[in-house]
């Protein structure tokens, strides 16, 4: 998929889009996770957050693009490669590390937010929390926490027909976030068609 160079001047101004009318089933929880994404310098101990986007079970957007700090100097092109953000574009739009923490805190206060990617989104966060010296107000999870091994089964065929149709653009955080909330749903979806389907087969 091509990658399109971000439109910081809207984002900035729309970081924070509302959507009704979700799913919600009769007991009154929502069918979404809120779920986090996290894009980077690159990998390993000395990379570091450049973009955070969430969307919350209610469907707010939040999305930030992380100006970064003096000794936060590591920089990988192939990195920059996939997701397109340069440093260039940190500089000029990106928020301060504090004030993004603090946004997330008042965001998710003593949530639970989940990703695809725990493994290094949890120490990009931690990179994030510490460098501030602020504390996390929030819990995150690996999405494989809440799904179900038929939702595991299906997981990458859903996301796979879910992306072209949604016109994202891969490796940035808000669009990934929205991909991994909308695969949950289709995949617990296709979950209960299943059970339902079963169920006529067997007389019930």
């Amino acid at each position: 998929m091509t990658i399109h160079k971000p439109q910081p001047n809207r984002r900035r101004t729309a970081s924070m889009q509302s959507i009704t009318n979700l799913p919600i089933t009769p007991g009154g929880s929502r069918l979404r996770p809120q779920v986090i994404d996290i894009e980077a310098s690159g990998f390993g101990a000395y990379s570091y957050p450049i973009e955070i986007g969430v969307v919350m079970s209610n469907g707010l957007r939040f999305s930030r693009l992380i100006k970064p700090m003096p000794d936060w100097i590591h920089w990988d092109p192939e990195a920059e490669a996939l997701h397109g953000i340069s440093q260039r574009q940190l500089q000029r739009h990106g928020h301060s590390a504090f004030e993004v923490a603090g946004e997330l805190n008042q965001l998710l206060l003593g949530q639970t937010v989940y990703t695809d990617a725990w493994v290094v989104d949890k120490p990009w966060l931690d990179t994030l929390f510490n460098r501030v010296a602020m504390e996390r107000k929030f819990f995150i999870s690996p999405i494989e926490s809440i799904i179900s091994e038929h939702q595991m089964e299906q997981w990458v065929p859903a996301k796979r027909q879910l992306s072209p149709q949604m016109g994202n653009r891969e490796h940035r955080a808000l669009d990934d976030a929205v991909l991994i909330q909308e695969t949950y749903v289709l995949t617990r979806m296709q979950q209960a068609g299943g059970q339902k389907s079963r169920s006529r087969k067997n007389g019930g």
